[in-house]
């Protein structure tokens, strides 16, 4: 029921979900595999996460004594070095929240695009939106940095039988070569988001799109990686986008979910619509407040990260499973099937 709403609040229709972001079972079975970590283990890092978005995070963030909220080489350290981002992001996308924003970047990409065009998704850790993308018919770029969000990634694209490119080096994109970038989640964890922004503005083509959603206000103990000196874009757009050459086209939601914005050509400023206009600037006051409550924001965004009810039972269920290995590989089985892979043939 929620989830209907808040797609019908979006004006977002249903895509079939993407396997196996259905399955938690199967899920800590990839991730058992790729971090080697027992499978007992990984599936009750799953359930504190379900239960907790930002749980393993925090806990391995305090493990290896980091400074929270500030930019750091120990940081960057982190990032190389920690499998549990793994976790957190896994929870995040099988939100109902997450689902609906991933529905509204592809309705936006089909309405607003030509077929077959260039997309990048910057920094989609385990490739999920990637995914969705691609099975539009979108050429799609995966970029990430972390080396097990990438091998769950490519499992994922082979599972849903679909041809994304996936890179590693910013410096293999050429100027102007996408005609969209999705940016989700990342812009709060940079020591530098206009830098980022400023790029993202070369690699576009002429009108190019880009949609962005970046919780700057989300600076709590959960969230221990997001830099406190970012949470002054939150709610910005004339600071952040507009010197980089865009200009704002919709906005999704109350809280920018997600912000669509446009490569600015100077012979075509652009107009908002009065209804844009109020929404944006409710957003805004929004988005300012939740800078100076940070609590307060923190718990909303927990409950709105949480994945829905059955993902959390069939994950419940998948860890009383993996205290007796000899069951487990038949309950993956039991509870996955293979008809849930969309024939990608008959979507593009």
């Amino acid at each position: 029921m929620l989830l209907e709403w808040m797609r019908l609040a979006a004006g977002v229709r249903a895509q079939s979900p993407l396997p196996p972001l259905t399955e938690p079972a199967l899920i800590a079975e990839w991730f058992s595999d790729i971090t080697g970590e027992p499978l007992t283990d990984v599936c009750q890092k799953l359930v504190a996460e379900s239960r907790l978005v930002g749980h393993n995070v925090r806990k391995a963030a305090r493990r290896s004594g980091l400074t929270p909220h500030v930019w750091t080489e120990q940081l960057s350290q982190f990032y190389s070095e920690t499998n549990a981002f793994l976790y957190e992001t896994a929870v995040w996308n099988a939100s109902h929240f997450k689902y609906c924003l991933r529905e509204t970047v592809c309705q936006e990409l089909l309405v607003r695009l030509p077929p077959k065009a260039t997309v990048l998704c910057y920094g989609d850790g385990l490739g999920f939106d990637s995914a969705a993308v691609a099975r539009l018919g979108f050429r799609v770029t995966c970029y990430e940095v972390s080396g097990p969000c990438l091998e769950f990634a490519r499992r994922v694209f082979d599972l849903n039988r679909l041809n994304c490119q996936i890179a590693t080096d910013e410096s293999q994109f050429l100027e102007g070569s996408f005609d969209a970038i999705i940016c989700l989640d990342v812009l709060e964890h940079v020591p530098d988001p206009a830098a980022v922004v400023r790029q993202f503005s070369s690699w576009l083509k002429n009108e190019g799109l880009l949609i962005v959603h970046a919780p700057f206000y989300h600076v709590d103990s959960t969230r221990p990686t997001h830099l406190r000196c970012n949470r002054h874009y939150s709610g910005s757009i004339r600071e952040l986008y507009r010197p980089a050459g865009f200009r704002l086209v919709d906005c999704r939601g109350v809280l920018f979910n997600p912000l669509l914005l446009q490569k600015r050509v100077e012979h075509k400023p652009g107009t908002l619509t009065w209804g844009l206009r109020s929404r944006v600037c409710f957003s805004q006051v929004l988005l300012y407040a939740a800078r100076y409550l940070p609590y307060l924001s923190g718990m909303v965004a927990s409950v709105i990260c949480r994945p829905p009810r059955k993902w959390r039972h069939k994950l419940e269920a998948a860890r009383d499973e993996a205290s007796h290995p000899i069951n487990f590989n038949s309950f993956v089985q039991r509870v996955w099937s293979p008809e849930v892979i969309v024939d990608n043939r008959k979507c593009a």
